[in-house]
């Protein structure tokens, strides 16, 4: 599987960029069109480091594609049609202090209007201040660089309107999130990219928006959450005016740049996507009514960019993997699409049977505090494990990272579909405080963070066992980030659980507080309490200071370069294992970071992992 990120159509090309675990993760600026397809040549990678998770990592213009290199976080062209790169700033001291992201052209490409991220370092190697401001970059090369904003902890999302006369950002400050509060700014932009009038138009305190854009007639649109959920809306003289009110979602959580989830067509229609149940569909906007379109196996939408009546974006679906795809706009509900990339690439070796595909099922179940919770539950699905077979299938309870994420209704081979077509059955828990179910769903775990969403998983795996679905007596939890942190948890203050797989997960609370990045170093705030007043608490939730309640075998897997969560949390939980004597997995990934990039770190995980459960559950395993 490769992974699939930030289509875009300029000139006659499409653009994405996919990165590809063959190649050690590099993330590789792709160029198509008509007759021609381009690719940015090795070792060149396109991948920001902004926020740590970065996004926004290219712009294509009529006069090149500019991109940021992961090596060195520089700015950088690329001329495909010719084959040159050459750079656009300088290596920064040290290398990576000086990051970039979510560009826009301004004066005809004269300049890049864009977030600068500095690492300002201090007695040697020790990180002092980061600083993220909106800055304009001379797109010539001549290293002019000219701060736009800086009063703020946080800048993204710079829009620029078609007379290039207005520029639209957003902006938010610690503790909060970007889906907690964040403000939308307008101001006046001039030659030379000099901005006057800048004001805040929307969002506020307990207020989320994101994604602004200008129509073609220059009026800004955006997304707010302001009802409780976040809806389109359209900022005009008297105020914003909401476009297609209802109750679903048209974001999600701003992790990474660049996502936008509706684009403007030709005609002046909007083509959006819209989710509820942790279900996605495609919407027209038109003349004040807003009409479905048909994309039965497409579930799940992101990344809209429209020209005339066509668009691309990143999509996924039950049966369709996550794919760059195409579409046209045939008539007022109908759509002709074209899958252009699939993460699916049968040249890295394999081969797929659609006749081993596990559907899910979305279920509902009585969650922390009695609302109701979410899961996508993927039967057993195994031609050595058939229906008729009258031993109920092992479950594989699956945590997802954040917390603020979700799990969507998107074929998964190398994750889902690697245990389902071995015969055991998986549940993604959608638990207290996922996105997609509204604002007071993704409130709703605030302080509750290690309790409402292990009660969430362990009910998930309740209700499949009461309905005869699975054999509760061989239930395995796993997750990653936030998900390892559930997971890690659950193995430590519940019972039940037969093993575990925590992917860089967090057994330190307190630690986290104090060493992790920027971008999250309070979001802990309201997930489990202010630092360090919450101290206590923060304590109380580490499954690091509890080793002695942990019989469970876990496999820990983490990287070395973990700037996120530090490989330190791993091993000081391998050493409580080692030292009771519990069963256990170990693995460091040299190079690797918060997320597995490369296809031998994935492939020795899963086996391992598999392993662990297969010796545990008393089924045999076949890799």
């Amino acid at each position: 599987m490769v992974g699939l990120g930030e289509p875009s159509q300029v000139g006659g090309f499409t653009y994405w960029v996919e990165s590809r675990p063959m190649e050690q993760g590099r993330s590789v600026l792709l160029c198509k069109g008509a007759n021609d397809s381009f690719e940015l040549p090795s070792p060149w990678s396109a991948r920001s480091r902004v926020h740590e998770y970065g996004g926004g990592a290219y712009l294509a213009t009529e006069d090149g594609v500019f991109f940021v290199d992961d090596a060195n976080q520089q700015v950088w062209r690329w001329m495909p049609t010719q084959g040159s790169v050459e750079p656009i700033t300088g290596p920064s001291d040290p290398p990576r202090s000086v990051r970039w992201a979510d560009f826009v052209p301004f004066e005809d490409g004269r300049w890049l209007i864009g977030i600068r991220e500095t690492h300002v370092f201090q007695k040697g190697e020790d990180p002092g201040q980061v600083l993220n401001e909106l800055v304009a970059l001379d797109s010539n090369g001549s290293g002019t660089q000219r701060v736009l904003f800086n009063g703020s902890d946080f800048v993204s999302s710079p829009e620029i309107s078609p007379d290039g006369r207005q520029i639209s950002w957003i902006t938010w400050d610690h503790p909060h999130m970007p889906w907690d509060s964040s403000r939308l700014w307008l101001a006046s932009i001039g030659p030379g990219a000099v901005i006057a009038d800048a004001k805040v138009v929307a969002g506020g305190p307990g207020v989320s928006v994101c994604q602004p854009c200008f129509d073609p007639a220059g009026q800004l649109h955006f997304i707010s959450d302001q009802t409780g959920w976040w809806n389109l809306y359209r900022l005009d003289l008297s105020g914003a005016t909401p476009l297609a009110p209802m109750a679903a979602e048209f974001a999600s959580p701003q992790w990474v740049f660049g996502d936008r989830r509706y684009c403007f067509l030709g005609d002046g229609s909007i083509l959006a996507s819209c989710g509820s149940v942790g279900i996605d569909r495609l919407v027209l906007i038109q003349g004040g009514e807003c009409h479905d379109l048909e994309t039965p196996e497409w579930l799940a939408f992101s990344h809209l960019k429209g020209i005339g009546r066509e668009a691309v974006m990143l999509a996924g679906g039950p049966r369709e993997p996550s794919s760059v795809l195409r579409v046209e706009l045939s008539s007022q509900k109908t759509l002709r699409s074209e899958i252009l990339a699939s993460a699916f690439d049968p040249t890295l070796g394999g081969s797929v049977n659609p006749a081993l595909w596990s559907i899910p099922q979305a279920i509902e179940f009585e969650g922390y505090g009695g609302i109701m919770a979410h899961a996508l539950y993927y039967p057993a699905h195994s031609l050595q494990c058939s229906p008729e077979d009258q031993e109920l299938p092992p479950l594989v309870i699956v945590s997802h990272g954040g917390p603020t994420s979700a799990f969507r209704a998107i074929l998964d081979l190398a994750g889902v579909q690697y245990f389902t077509t071995r015969g055991i059955a998986v549940v993604q828990v959608n638990y207290t405080g996922s996105s997609g179910y509204g604002r007071h769903y993704r409130d709703a775990l605030s302080g509750l963070w290690g309790v409402a969403d292990v009660h969430d998983c362990l009910a998930a795996a309740a209700s499949l066992a009461g309905r005869g679905e699975i054999d509760g007596d061989r239930l395995f939890i796993r997750g990653s980030s936030a998900g390892g942190y559930t997971t890690l948890c659950a193995l430590s203050f519940t019972d039940g659980f037969t093993a575990g797989a925590s992917y860089y997960g967090i057994g330190d609370l307190g630690a986290l507080a104090k060493s992790t990045h920027k971008f999250e170093a309070h979001y802990l705030d309201s997930l489990i309490g202010p630092w360090p007043d919450s101290a206590p608490l923060y304590r109380q939730r580490s499954p690091a200071f509890h080793t002695e309640r942990l019989r469970t075998p876990v496999a820990l897997f983490q990287g070395d370069q973990d700037a996120v969560v530090p490989p330190s949390q791993a091993k000081t939980m391998a050493d409580a294992l080692a030292s009771r004597g519990i069963e256990h997995v170990l693995l460091i990934f040299e190079g690797e970071g918060h997320g597995f990039r490369k296809a031998e770190t994935k492939r020795r995980c899963l086996e391992a992992e598999l392993g662990l459960y297969g010796r545990l559950g008393g089924f045999t395993t076949n890799h």
